[in-house]
């Protein structure tokens, strides 16, 4: 418990010195999450930090465990239990998790006419089997055992029943049914086959269904969601090399590129769009001048931020070794080529040298 406070109490620091006091209790779409987790870590303090130290200093066990304060102590602990609610905060967090919940819920509509057909197939099997069996209206069923027909002696007992045989219960309590009446083997099989094997398929399709698309739509939405962060990054980077490029040359000497990095306006700027530290920033032009010109391009300039902002992803490391790649095969070729010229030029030698 001492750690877990501890690392909430981290948690909730950092969080606050990232988003400022003010912001992280007003703004942001966790608004509700962030007065639930001050409200976990107070309750916790008061619980396990202020009140034993409150205990030993005025020496109050007994009344602090009988008085006001304890029923009061033990609303704390019953209110901390709340912090069992940050499960659903880590459904949220785990992408898998997250689209199973939704698409378990979004199937649940499907289901429910899934569940309404087969309450009616249930009803309409109930009501035969309870006239036919319980209430013996076929003479050969008056032989069945008492306890067996009571299974079936009114519409719930029924029902109940038959819901039990669909999940492969009551077979051995019905098994007296076949003995007497031999033709309800085969009735017995078409119904177990609709019941389960067909509803089991059927609602199994409906989740799988839902879950696709869930999926789907989401992809879609982080796509949107890059494009438009994609859209807002080069306009930010658009406008604020063209504050650095004085000259309109299309590209930024050093000097120029250190003078807009000095400015706070553009550096808020740039780390809203692109959380890039700042000594990165500063460091990008060198990483980016890789023939030492002095100089960088605007598509260099948007490049270097693709590659700071992007996450160390399998797919940024294809691009990383797809990039190397291209570079090496060009290379080869433009070796190649230099070899070809050379041998070229030692026949032309050859040759000259043999007419001389």
């Amino acid at each position: 418990n001492q750690a877990f406070l501890a690392f909430f109490l981290f948690e909730i620091g950092v969080r606050v010195r990232r988003s400022g006091l003010f912001r992280f209790f007003s703004r942001g779409e966790d608004l509700l999450w962030n007065y639930l987790d001050s409200l976990i870590v107070l309750t916790g303090i008061l619980d396990q930090w202020v009140l034993p130290w409150y205990t030993l200093l005025l020496h109050q066990e007994n009344s602090v465990s009988g008085g006001g304060i304890g029923q009061m102590m033990m609303l704390v602990r019953i209110l901390r239990l709340m912090r069992m609610l940050r499960l659903l905060r880590l459904v949220k967090a785990v992408r898998p998790l997250y689209h199973l919940a939704v698409g378990i819920m979004k199937a649940l509509q499907s289901m429910f006419w899934v569940l309404v057909l087969t309450m009616v197939a249930l009803y309409a099997s109930a009501l035969l089997t309870t006239n036919l069996i319980g209430d013996a209206m076929i003479p050969d069923a008056e032989e069945i055992d008492p306890e067996t027909r009571a299974l079936f002696g009114t519409v719930p007992d029924s029902l109940f029943t038959l819901f039990g045989l669909m999940n492969r219960q009551y077979w051995q309590d019905v098994s007296p049914i076949f003995d007497k009446l031999p033709w309800a083997k085969p009735v017995w099989v078409v119904f177990t086959i609709l019941s389960s094997w067909a509803l089991l398929s059927v609602m199994t399709g409906v989740v799988s269904d839902n879950m696709l698309e869930v999926r789907q739509a989401q992809e879609q939405k982080d796509s949107e969601a890059f494009e438009e962060f994609r859209e807002r990054l080069l306009r930010v980077l658009t406008e604020v090399f063209t504050a650095a490029d004085k000259d309109g040359s299309r590209s930024l000497e050093k000097e120029e590129y250190t003078e807009i990095l000095s400015s706070p306006f553009h550096v808020r700027r740039l780390q809203r769009v692109a959380n890039v530290p700042i000594q990165d920033m500063i460091n990008m032009f060198d990483w980016i001048d890789v023939d030492s010109s002095g100089s960088i391009s605007f598509e260099d300039f948007v490049h270097g931020f693709d590659w700071l902002n992007e996450a160390v992803t399998g797919k940024s490391l294809l691009k990383l070794e797809s990039t190397v790649r291209h570079r090496c095969c060009f290379l080869e070729r433009s070796v190649r080529g230099v070899r070809r010229r050379l041998q070229g030029l030692e026949t032309i030698m050859e040759a000259q040298h043999e007419e001389a």
